[in-house]
């Protein structure tokens, strides 16, 4: 990828990022062309890092270890041109290796496309004992969300505590449902179909709870308790907490619960970050903090 064709990839990206509604800023690098930095509204920055060409191993724990010094996250994006075809044996290099298992044994990949970019998805798959990988594409990445996280390697060749970013992929290798982009769809079996057995989901449900009252709401106050009391357990401290601790125990919990950075499934996410603004907002008005 030269740098005319870099620089176009850059900027579809910074358009990309900047579509997200959890971003309030992206910006290029003037100092250096492979890096994008991106700023959220939960006063997050990330660090984008396009490798074009194979790269040392050193100086990708460089870019982790500096970023991860000053609570940056960061993503490695990876030109699509360098990598193997899919479904073809290779020996997987160390710092190939490293990449992969930083984001959970994926490696993301970028492929431009005049003023389009495609993100997409790399697992692989180890041979038996051959020391070779096979390549495995999956579905193309749709860049809807981020998840920022701290992470911790145990294999030596990435051994460490890490911030790290990705984008909420599926692991698309472990579920036979999920084709790939090579692969034939298959269906998921349809429960209709077995006459004799009654299928039953057991989301939403919890064997030792009582039945719902019909008009019952979790979120509400229960009789033996007032709504502040509910509130400040709902950010799990004590009613007597101060102003500061009641602030840092919601910074910390709207990390966990953010739709772009919790890893609870988006509608789950969504309902627990709602809740948790409405309690902190109503403790700020009963104490008259605001």
């Amino acid at each position: 990828m030269d740098s005319v064709a870099l620089e176009a990839v850059r900027r579809a990206l910074r358009l990309r990022f900047l579509a997200l509604m959890s971003v309030q800023a992206c910006y290029l690098s003037r100092e250096d062309e492979s890096l994008l930095a991106v700023h959220t509204w939960m006063n997050m920055v990330v660090h984008v890092r396009l490798l074009t060409a194979p790269t040392k191993l050193s100086v990708i724990k460089k870019h982790l270890k500096d970023a991860t010094d000053v609570g940056i996250g960061t993503v490695f994006l990876l030109n699509r041109a360098m990598l193997p075809e899919h479904n073809h044996r290779v020996s997987v290099p160390e710092w190939l290796l490293a990449l992969h298992a930083l984001t959970q044994e994926r490696v993301y990949t970028v492929k431009g496309e005049g003023e389009q970019v495609t993100l997409g998805q790399l697992h692989f798959e180890p041979v038996g004992s051959t020391g070779e990988y096979a390549a495995k594409y999956g579905p193309p990445v749709s860049l809807d969300k981020m998840r920022y996280f701290r992470t911790s390697i145990k294999p030596k060749v990435m051994k460490g505590d890490w911030h790290i970013v990705d984008f909420g992929s599926e692991a698309f290798w472990k579920d036979p449902y999920r084709p790939s982009v090579h692969q034939p769809q298959y269906q998921r079996p349809d429960p209709s179909e077995f006459s004799e057995r009654a299928w039953k989901s057991w989301s939403g449900t919890t064997w030792d709870a009582p039945p719902m009252q019909e008009g019952f709401d979790p979120r509400q106050p229960r009789p033996s308790q007032d709504a502040l009391t509910v509130a400040y357990g709902q950010l799990k401290v004590e009613r007597g907490a101060t102003q500061d601790e009641v602030r840092a125990a919601y910074r910390k919990l709207a990390l966990v619960y953010h739709p772009d950075t919790s890893t609870l499934p988006t509608e789950e996410a969504a309902q627990k970050f709602r809740d948790l603004n409405a309690a902190y907002a109503f403790i700020q008005k009963v104490q008259k903090w605001e």
